[in-house]
């Protein structure tokens, strides 16, 4: 990694259908992955994904599982809305059709940005004139601003109480094991 917080790699281990190893700690990620957290399959050694997942927040949002497990600690904590608006920019940035880029730039701000969203994100009035200005001919990076004080948000402040979580520490102690 580049040490770009914006910058996304695939570190852990995926499987065929996109799961990294560490889903193999939860009794089935695609159906009932939320609030099964330490019933392992033995086909996998999920260990080194869930120890990479303390290292840092880049680890943790890498792995497509440690993305959801974070999810629903977030929702624990309702601010969930962070990582979702982080992933929903991670995907805009993916874009390459004008159009598209200004259907997704709106759905954004309606979903995150603007006041009184649905998921309204915490960010300073600026930042979010500044997006609002940009809807009518938005680019890829316009969104980078407000996903970088989410990130920070995420890194100083829901990230080490992650840590410190029942729920992580549960898996950490489960993969220590194996």
């Amino acid at each position: 990694m580049s040490g770009n917080p914006l910058e996304l790699n695939t570190a852990c281990s995926l499987d065929d259908a996109g799961m990294c190893g560490c889903a193999g700690l939860f009794s089935d990620a695609s159906s009932d992955f939320r609030g099964t957290y330490l019933k392992p399959i033995l086909e996998k050694d999920p260990g080194d994904d869930v120890l990479a997942w303390g290292e840092s927040l880049d680890h943790l949002l890498q792995c497509k599982t440690g993305q959801l497990l974070f999810e629903d600690f977030l929702r624990t904590e309702y601010s969930e809305e962070n990582l979702l608006f982080w992933l929903a920019c991670e995907d805009y940035k993916t874009i390459t059709s004008p159009a598209k880029m200004t259907v997704a730039a709106k759905k954004i701000y309606a979903e995150f940005v603007q006041v009184d969203a649905p998921k309204q994100i915490n960010i300073d009035c600026v930042t979010r004139e500044e997006i609002r200005e940009n809807l009518s001919q938005p680019v890829q990076n316009c969104l980078d601003g407000a996903q970088r004080v989410i990130y920070s948000l995420m890194e100083n402040d829901c990230y080490p109480r992650f840590l410190k979580s029942e729920m992580y520490q549960g898996l950490l102690e489960q993969a220590e094991q194996q």
